[in-house]
């Protein structure tokens, strides 16, 4: 869910830039940055709960490794991507 949410708030900031190389929507840029924490907090809970899932054994090992993983990268990496957007174009 975090993930899908992401997707889509990215696209929707930086398209308008890469595809028509103009600011496109970036006027609202702390509306967007605005609307990345509700995108945190789910990535957050994502990656609580895969570590509860792991520490109980209720999911298969590899599962709870891509969860943890995905789940860790989303967290860390998606509001400095976000930020930056798509590099120079």
């Amino acid at each position: 869910m975090a993930l899908v949410s992401y997707v889509a708030l990215y696209i929707t900031m930086w398209a308008p830039v890469a595809l028509w190389d103009n600011e496109g929507w970036l006027f609202l840029y702390p509306i967007f940055l605005a609307a990345w924490v509700p995108v945190g907090i789910l990535s957050a809970a994502s990656l609580g709960l895969s570590i509860v899932s792991s520490v109980r054994h209720e999911v298969r090992r590899s599962l709870a490794v891509v969860s943890l993983a995905m789940a860790a990268l989303l967290l860390t990496a998606s509001l400095p991507a976000l930020w930056f957007g798509p590099g120079p174009l």
